[in-house]
């Protein structure tokens, strides 16, 4: 089991790593009040980062105000 595990791993690296260089191109973000450049593949990783943050979040006061109701 703790083999499969490894592999397992090992395989989402390879791809992550992958992705990372399949979008290495960099883009430009206006945040008004300044520009930042980064590469997209990290955007992305941040922007999925923010994504499951933010579900988590509302998913979680959903499951306090169920918890009040009972």
């Amino acid at each position: 089991m703790r083999l499969l595990m490894i592999i397992v791993y090992l395989i989402l690296i390879l791809i992550g790593v992958s992705f990372a260089i399949l979008n290495a191109s960099s883009v430009s973000i206006n945040l008004y009040v300044t520009t930042l450049t980064m590469p997209i593949s990290i955007l992305m990783i941040i922007m999925l980062g923010l994504g499951l943050i933010f579900g988590f979040v509302l998913s979680l006061c959903k499951y306090w105000r169920l918890k009040l109701e009972c």
